[in-house]
């Protein structure tokens, strides 16, 4: 079941960033979830999405999580 659809503006702005290539961040990471959230506690992530995630809940932060687990997984099922 996607969790995608049920989360709010922010979680949103803050997953919508997750799917977005390291390329262009300074310090750049291999592709993972834990070097987007090393450079969010960095402060390199854009302004936008460092002002979204400091709203979110630590629920809220799961939820991302949990819709960025599902959709890498479904990727790398295809």
């Amino acid at each position: 079941m996607p969790v995608e659809p049920s989360l709010n503006k922010n979680q949103h702005i803050v997953l919508k960033w997750l799917k977005y290539p390291l390329n262009d961040i300074p310090n750049r990471f291999s592709k993972n979830y834990f070097a987007y959230v090393t450079c969010l506690f960095l402060g390199q992530a854009p302004d936008k999405v460092l002002k979204a995630y400091q709203e979110l809940s630590p629920e809220q932060q799961l939820e991302v999580l949990a819709a960025f687990a599902d959709l890498e997984m479904k990727e790398v099922a295809e």
